[in-house]
């Protein structure tokens, strides 16, 4: 089993541990003096960077010798068959498409924490990809964004047998 992680666009790589217990302290205050002009934003902070901690901390890609297992913060999660892959490549994913979750219509997601250079794995039938744990949703085509993109595909490509 080989563990990749996503490329760290420099936006989730502050420490926003710091930033969640600034806004904490702030919404405690705000408790404290009953002001809610304190505690709506300081809510509002620990609830936005604590998703950015989440995709952070707890965001993956594991290749096991018949599938790959993604976990995409507490947003997503999937398993896809090797067997299932029919191509990998590389493609340009543009910043107007966003970093996340990602569904781009006609069968594709994407799974991304960065703009640019991404892999594109083309499935033989449609998968399907948990969201928030209770939502499915089917695709064919994948984008990801693993931190050591060449080896990832060199890996895949060998275990499917893409030459």
């Amino acid at each position: 089993m080989r563990r990749f992680s996503f490329v760290l666009h420099p936006l989730f790589r502050f420490p926003f541990e710091i930033l969640i217990f600034i806004f904490v302290i702030g919404f405690l205050f705000g408790i404290y003096t009953k002001d809610i002009d304190a505690i709506v934003p300081s809510l509002a902070g620990v609830l936005i960077f604590f998703l950015f901690f989440v995709i952070k901390r707890f965001s993956f890609i594991l290749v096991s010798d018949r599938t790959i297992k993604i976990q995409f913060g507490a947003f997503a999660f999937c398993d896809i068959a090797l067997s299932n892959i029919k191509d990998i490549s590389t493609i340009e994913h543009k910043a107007f498409d966003g970093i996340g979750v990602k569904i781009r219509g006609r069968g594709e997601i994407a799974m991304v924490t960065r703009a640019g250079k991404v892999v594109e794995l083309h499935l033989a039938e449609m998968n399907y990809c948990r969201m928030f744990g209770f939502a499915r949703i089917s695709f064919n085509v994948l984008r990801l964004s693993p931190e050591k993109q060449d080896e990832f595909i060199v890996m895949i490509k060998e275990l499917v047998g893409i030459h």
